[in-house]
């Protein structure tokens, strides 16, 4: 369950302000994201979902934190809108941990997101939720830190999130590196997750060189769109 719920929490998505120049694109989000095949990993499972069913989602569980304001974090952003988002799942629980990347895209802004995203991450460097659903209830130790990711083209936010929460039979881990943009008023971010029992680095040359190709694909595939 809490693979799950996590999941659904850092792939929700954050707003920064946006860039001054071209109107926001009438294209849809889904019309937006990033093609499978811009996508840097052979094989693996491809899922599209939009903005509804996130919500949806939402409903299954509930989230609450030690620092209120960091539930932004948690459980992601509150505006409503056009969003989508696709995920290409690599792995296999059965092995002890599974990978995936993804892509998102927002064409809604938060006010409360849209200045205040470093102020957010510096308080929230550390904080706990607790997940209430399907029967159970469930701590998460969650850490947020900045990360430089280099060869981005303009501007960005970067972070790794990093979260732990004991399962009946183990300690299921979680770790996100997130490249977060604005292009023409549209909010994208490319994402790589890993969660299981034991997790690998999110943070070597290779990921971030690929997090870095999908961000510069995506943001000129929102500044080229009608």
């Amino acid at each position: 369950m809490i693979v799950v719920v996590m999941i659904v929490a850092v792939v929700l998505v954050f707003t920064l302000g946006g860039e001054r120049g071209k109107p926001m694109p009438t294209a849809t989000a889904a019309a937006l994201l990033l093609p499978q095949s811009d996508f840097p990993a052979a094989g693996g499972t491809f899922a599209d979902s939009n903005g509804e069913s996130g919500e949806k989602d939402k409903t299954d569980y509930s989230l609450t934190v030690d620092k209120p304001e960091c539930k932004r974090l948690a459980y992601g952003s509150s505006a409503s809108g056009d969003g989508a988002a696709r995920m290409q799942t690599l792995g296999d629980l059965a092995s002890g941990s599974l990978a995936s990347y993804s892509a998102s895209v927002e064409k809604s802004a938060d006010p409360q997101l849209t200045s205040d995203l470093e102020q957010l991450m510096s308080t929230c460097e550390t904080f706990t939720a607790t997940v209430t659903g399907f029967g159970t209830s469930t701590e998460v130790h969650i850490n947020v830190t900045p990360l430089t990711i280099s060869g981005i083209n303009g501007s960005y936010h970067a972070m790794t999130i990093t979260s732990s929460a004991d399962d009946v039979q183990s300690t299921l881990k979680f770790a996100s590196a997130m490249v977060i943009g604005v292009e023409r008023g549209v909010v994208f971010i490319e994402q790589y997750d890993v969660f299981g029992t034991s997790t690998a680095s999110t943070t070597s040359s290779e990921t971030t060189g690929n997090l870095a190709t999908m961000f510069n694909k995506q943001r000129s595939i929102i500044a080229e769109a009608h």
